[in-house]
């Protein structure tokens, strides 16, 4: 099994549904695919080289490490560094997306570490045909206390998990400050930090970041900009979260001033541009969620 295994049946199923004449759209979504399997392919065979020459197949730091059909253990991470004690996580976001493609409901979360910044995720898959056997998870609204928080092999938004955790309710707004503190200082750094993370073909297709904005303000025609200093970015929705743009239109203005946005980035081939989904909001007084 490789990497590629994962991104061959999302090419298979947008080139199902390509129409007869296929707008530019529609092109380079599958010719990014095509480049990221390539590429895939390519880095996997060099890895399985120097395995092969080494003679060496140890669990390490490495993405290619899992998607080439390695399954982790809890106590490999621990044995490679993979983890942290005494973690104090907040959860920022929380969706239930439906993968069609490899037929699951993914309970997927957005953490943020309240002592580095660090944004991480946490990812529940429910099987469709296995629904009834797998627990549901939910949105988490209380600070975690993690004794041992594991951490996967990745880019910037690694996948976490844990055994157990003390909760504790958010009682004063100091938290949320000093998450506010922790965000992206310019939307330039952040901008900037999201091209290095999705210039990797192996890294995933969107970069959350928690960016801080001085207002989100609308267009004439409804379309929200964040701004930040002199620097500005349209907010679209995308796939996963399609209603949040709609959602910043019914917020009070008060949620719209000083605050910081958990946002994925994604490149859009068409424009050329980077773009920013909104997902939460964070202010002073607490955490604005949009879905």
């Amino acid at each position: 099994m490789i990497y590629s295994q994962g991104v061959f049946p999302e090419i298979v199923k947008k080139a199902t549904f390509l129409s007869e004449q296929p707008d530019d759209s529609e092109v380079n979504n599958i010719t990014s695919l095509c480049i990221k399997l390539a590429s895939s392919i390519k880095k996997s065979i060099a890895y399985i080289d120097e395995k092969l020459e080494t003679g060496e197949v140890l669990p390490e730091d490495n993405i290619l490490y899992e998607a080439m059909g390695n399954v982790w253990k809890l106590a490999q991470l621990k044995e490679i560094g993979l983890y942290k004690e005494n973690a104090s996580i907040l959860q920022l976001s929380f969706v239930v997306i439906d993968d069609d493609i490899h037929k699951a409901l993914v309970d997927t979360a957005y953490w943020i570490d309240v002592e580095t910044g660090e944004i991480s995720r946490t990812e529940n898959i429910r099987p469709i045909r296995a629904l009834s056997y797998i627990k549901t998870q939910d949105s988490a609204f209380d600070l975690y206390k993690v004794k041992e928080l594991y951490r996967y092999p990745g880019g910037l938004n690694r996948r976490i998990r844990w055994e157990a955790a003390e909760t504790e309710k958010v009682k004063d707004n100091k938290i949320f400050e000093k998450v506010l503190s922790l965000a992206e200082p310019t939307l330039s750094e952040a901008v900037k930090k999201a091209k290095n993370e999705l210039k990797n073909t192996m890294s995933e297709p969107v970069v959350a970041l928690l960016t801080a904005f001085d207002s989100i303000e609308f267009t004439d025609d409804q379309k929200p900009v964040l701004k930040k200093g002199e620097e500005t970015i349209l907010l679209q929705s995308n796939e996963n979260y399609p209603e949040t743009c709609e959602v910043l239109k019914l917020m009070n203005n008060n949620f719209l001033q000083d605050g910081a946005l958990l946002g994925e980035f994604s490149y859009d081939p068409i424009s050329r541009k980077i773009c920013l989904c909104p997902i939460s909001i964070v202010v002073k007084t607490g955490i604005v969620r949009l879905v």
